[in-house]
């Protein structure tokens, strides 16, 4: 596991960020409060028929095929203030998370 830490915190394709993050009600207030130069809106309420996690009710947007909170450079601009999905990925509550593979574009390979 924590090769893949390491594997994690060097990438440079960003391709978890190709998808929106659900996020709490608090978080949402938190990006809000730190208010990022990004055209809104930023945010969307869950399809709650698709089950979200409880309390995980918004998502945020996708742009141009990411997070509309990911810079061109593949850089995070909530990064202090970026959801617990984000702050734990690749793990989620201390093991891979589910959906890794689907996400991490340039690390498929490390769990096979």
């Amino acid at each position: 596991m924590q090769e893949l830490l390491e594997k994690c915190n060097r990438c440079k394709s960003g391709s978890c960020c190709e998808e929106g993050v659900e996020l709490s009600k608090d978080e949402v207030r938190r990006i809000i409060a730190w208010a990022p130069q990004v055209k809104k809106p930023w945010f969307r309420l869950v399809d709650l028929e698709n089950d979200p996690a409880p309390g995980y009710n918004y998502e945020t947007l996708v742009r141009d095929g990411r997070c509309i909170f990911q810079r061109e450079d593949k850089k995070c601009r909530i990064y202090p203030v970026r959801p617990k999905n984000c702050a734990e990925f690749p793990l989620e509550d201390g093991k891979i998370a589910p959906y890794y593979k689907r996400l991490c574009g340039n690390q498929r390979d490390i769990l096979t």
